[in-house]
């Protein structure tokens, strides 16, 4: 049993590696063609989750397999959620279209790792070895040596505008990470005695999300060039 437990863990572990290096590569193609367009991916990433997880939701709801104790958890939870979800969200999507290396990306959202070991430090009292302090330390040397260069020349002689500037958006994109931070914290504190269906909670989250969405793209616009009276 503990054999098979291990198997089940390795190949979890590794469709979700796959599944994220995936889904960071494939955001940054959608920014090729898009460029323009970032507030309209964002609301548009945001937006599939809603019927992809409610085409589950309904039937198990209809089905009595959705216990009452996850009907009851308060939707101001999964409001808070999706706001924190969105903000982080925005900054992410706007960071990926204007950074031009992907690996770079890949580097800057590993920023999560003490960004969260910190949060949880605070928020839940999270103990941790001496072993996961150094990785989370050889992470934040990693970035500040990768973004030297940048910070040394000024962001760069043909940067035209703050739109090609690497240190504002890799700032962004670190940023990012405090809202997906506290979202997680927020979900493990709020949901803890609650046995919730993941995608349960991911429906509900990501409605609100897309409904946050909304408004955030109002001021969001200026920055993909679109005023905001033009905005629908």
């Amino acid at each position: 049993e503990k054999r098979l437990k291990a198997r089940r863990l390795t190949i979890t572990f590794v469709s979700l590696l796959i599944v994220g290096l995936g889904n960071k590569l494939f955001v940054k193609l959608m920014t090729f063609p898009l460029y323009n367009y970032p507030v309209f991916v964002n609301l548009v990433s945001s937006f599939i989750y809603i019927p992809t997880s409610f085409l589950y939701i309904i039937p198990m709801i209809m089905l009595g397999r959705v216990s009452k104790a996850e009907r009851n958890v308060p939707q101001v939870v999964f409001v808070v959620m999706g706001a924190l979800d969105a903000l982080a969200g925005i900054m992410q999507l706007f960071a990926t279209n204007f950074i031009a290396s992907g690996s770079l990306l890949i580097l800057l959202q590993q920023a999560s790792i003490p960004l969260s070991m910190l949060i949880s430090k605070f928020a839940l009292d999270a103990k941790y070895t001496l072993f996961q302090y150094l990785g989370a330390a050889v992470v934040v040397v990693g970035i500040i040596v990768i973004l030297s260069p940048s910070f040394s020349d000024g962001g760069g002689d043909s940067c035209q505008s703050f739109q090609c500037n690497p240190i504002l958006w890799s700032g962004v994109l670190v940023l990012s990470c405090v809202p997906m931070c506290l979202s997680t914290v927020y979900k493990e504190r709020a949901l803890a005695k609650v046995d919730i269906d993941p995608i349960y909670l991911n429906g509900f989250v990501s409605l609100w999300q897309f409904v946050i969405s909304i408004p955030l793209s109002v001021p969001a616009a200026p920055l993909s060039g679109v005023a905001v009276s033009d905005v629908p």
